[in-house]
């Protein structure tokens, strides 16, 4: 995924929750290009566990296919979202964008 510019596959909401991880799992089954899923989190001001666990569920899937998530833009809460709940391996295993 080295196209810079690729669009967001989902583009989360200030506060996503149970609805948004649905959209966003929804999104990832949808996905044209097996291995490859761009999620913009910088909007993200709140996230709950079951939407941080939706995307700990992509980030498996992809890895399995030999693929990455990549987060564009992550807010500083998405990314401690990780770190608060012990799961900041899970964190590194995404690919990061600006």
């Amino acid at each position: 995924m080295s196209d810079q510019t690729q669009s967001p596959d989902y583009t989360a909401p200030e506060t996503p929750g149970l609805a948004e991880a649905e959209t966003l799992l929804a999104s990832f089954r949808d996905a044209n290009a097996p291995g490859q899923f761009l999620l913009d989190a910088e909007a993200i001001s709140e996230m709950s566990t079951v939407f941080l666990l939706a995307v700990i569920s992509a980030t498996r899937q992809l890895a399995e296919v030999g693929g990455t998530l990549a987060v564009s833009r992550p807010s500083p809460v998405f990314v401690d979202a990780f770190s608060d709940l012990g799961l900041f391996q899970d964190l590194m295993k995404m690919e990061f964008r600006q």
